[in-house]
This record gives C-alpha cells, structure tokens and sequence, in this order.
C-alpha cells in the first residue's frame, strides 16, 4: 500500500509515525515543500535561540521513520482533491505520484494584519526566528521602553509574552507589555482555572490585559482597538519603533478542504473520502485514524 501524507507539520509526521507502527510495509511519501519540521511549540524560543535549534530536516526523520520526501507545495483545492480522488495520481513538478491512499495534514493559515513596519507576525518567527528582532529592538534608545502589544491570549501568545518579558528585562530593558485577547477569557480551549492562573500570572508581572478586545490596526505612536461588546474604538499609546511594536499571534484559520465526512471524532479535525483524509491536527496520543482507504 502507498500512502502519500501532504504537509510535514505535527500531524504530518504524527500521521507517518502511526503508519509505519501499524503498516511496517507500507510505501510512505511525504510532500512538503520545506527541507525540514519547525517545532511550533518552542517558536517563542527563538527570541533567545537560533532558529536552527528547532528545525529538524525531513531527510533526518525519513531516515528515522521510514519515508520518502518529495519536496513540492501542493495546492490543496476541493478541485484538486477531486481530481485526485478520481485519477489516483498527484501531479508534481517530475512527474505523476501514485497513491492507495492521501492523507491531507496542511495545517491552518494565520489570519491576516495590515502591513506596518512595527508589526511582527508569527510567520516572521517561522521563517527567521526572534533573536534578531530584538537585538534591533535593544539597540533602539526608545524601542524596549515603549509599550508592545501581544496579540492572541492563546498558548502562543502567551509563551511570546512571557518570553518577551524574560529576555528584556534579561538584557536590563523595561519593557510595558500589553496583551489584547479577542476572548473574554484566556485559553478558552482549556478549563477555567488555567485562564484564572495564567491571568493572575500577568497582574503579578505588571502586564495589562485587555480581553474581549479586536486589535485593529497600528498607526503612528498608536494601537489600534474595539471593544467587541461595546463596539467603542480605543486608540492606545504605543512603540513607534519599526523593530517591534506589535507581535501578532492571532488564533488562525483552519483551511477547509471541503471534504466533510468524519472517520472518527477525536479532539482534532478528521475528514475522510474515499481514500482521501484531511486532518487539520495532530493525532491525539500519537495515534492514527482507523481507516484508510
């Protein structure tokens, strides 16, 4: 059985790994167009480390795992996932690739900010890491003592705040963080009490928390907010510095590969037709879907 997994992110090679245990003979391709897997989890690292420490290449792990990796970005369309499905081949940039099975585990796409020479998107962590973002911001005589807003009151966010913090005040810097949560309350996703530990973790810090609130925008010296219930615009005293005045980690957007026929239910999306599956997860517990194809 050949199976091709799109995407080489958690749910990628979680996928993989869960085949190989269960299918020790089974033909496995990745396709992602990167040279290695980005651990997400320690992004807010790389403020004080380089990048590199959290890649690990796909030509290391295929090694490790069992698979060949095919590096190619595939465009992931309902049409595409059609047309695949019907002919049992992906066309890629040498040739066809044949499958038995594909398993589609792309991710989810951040949401959007309006350009600003200030505002530092998660995806600029992704791809550069932090370490430089705030030697510039160190080396500017306002930069680290203007405020800087964090944007996203989910578990990057966070890690980025409290990181940010650490590193400078580290360096001697007295920095003003603020946080601007679209939720009323953080970490939704979890039980309560965390959200009441981690806010008391910010009012000890002396770090302003500004939940139920959409960030909007960054001007000139300016954030730019709404409050959600009240729908009323704040407009709020901010870093100007073109290092770093806004980090933007922002809950994202799952893409939909319009294929909506669950496999199973686990805490993570799972959709499957055919022998087609879209998982925009990892699998819990490591494990893998029960059926396939």
């Amino acid at each position: 059985m050949k199976v091709v997994v799109a995407g080489g992110g958690y749910a990628g090679l979680a996928c993989l790994m869960a085949l190989r245990r269960r299918s020790p003979d089974a033909e496995l391709v990745l396709v992602a167009p990167g040279a290695a897997h980005l651990i997400p989890t320690r992004l807010h690292e790389t403020l004080r480390r380089p990048i590199g420490d959290f890649r690990r290449s796909f030509s290391e792990l295929a090694t490790g795992i069992g698979f060949v990796h095919r590096r190619e970005a595939l465009p992931i369309t309902l049409a595409n996932l059609q047309q695949w499905q019907a002919t049992g081949h992906i066309p890629l940039a040498d040739g066809e690739l044949a499958f038995d099975a594909l398993v589609v585990a792309t991710g989810a796409r951040p949401r959007p900010f309006a350009v600003h020479p200030g505002v530092i998107a998660e995806s600029v962590f992704r791809t550069r890491g932090g370490r430089k973002v705030v030697e510039r911001l160190l080396a500017s005589e306002e930069g680290a003592s203007q405020p800087l807003t964090v944007v996203g009151g989910g578990a990057t966010g966070l890690q980025f705040l409290f990181q940010l913090k650490d590193v400078l005040e580290g360096r001697g810097a007295s920095p003003t963080l603020r946080l601007v949560h679209l939720e009323k309350r953080l970490l939704p996703e979890l039980p309560v009490s965390c959200g009441d530990y981690v806010r008391r973790r910010l009012e000890s810090a002396g770090i302003a928390h500004l939940p139920g609130t959409r960030y909007l925008g960054q001007g000139e010296g300016e954030v730019e907010l709404e409050e959600m219930e009240s729908g009323r615009r704040l407009r709020l005293h901010s870093s100007d510095a073109p290092e770093m005045s806004t980090v933007a980690c922002s809950n994202q957007r799952a893409r939909k590969a319009g294929i909506i026929r669950p496999s199973q239910s686990p805490r993570n999306r799972c959709t499957a037709t055919g022998s087609m599956l879209a998982a925009t997860g990892f699998w819990p517990g490591g494990g893998s879907p029960k059926t396939i194809g």
